[in-house]
């Protein structure tokens, strides 16, 4: 599942997250389970799910950010992000 550009993006409030040793680790709490997001990409990426943002701005971010190409980043994300809404660890409204 890929958000559109404009829908606002946001961790869900039953997840925890912490950075230890430039991971990302994230606590559903509802299903007492962990998931990790690794590189400074998966941190800026958390920063910005905490925060609340937009499908756009939070790509716009990452291009600014980090050295990678539009289209893998396109695919990334839709991968990523579709498997944490499908978690329930992040929440897509319109």
């Amino acid at each position: 599942m890929r958000p559109r550009e404009d829908q606002h993006l946001v961790m869900s409030p039953d997840v925890l997250g912490r950075v230890l040793d430039g991971e990302v680790v994230l606590l559903d709490l509802a299903a007492g389970k962990y998931f990790g997001l690794f590189e400074p990409a998966g941190e800026r990426l958390f920063a910005l799910l905490t925060e609340g943002t937009t499908l756009a701005v939070l790509r716009r971010v990452l291009l600014d950010e980090f050295d990678v190409a539009p289209a893998v980043l396109d695919a990334d994300l839709e991968r990523l992000l579709g498997e944490l809404v499908n978690r329930g660890l992040v929440r897509v409204s319109p």
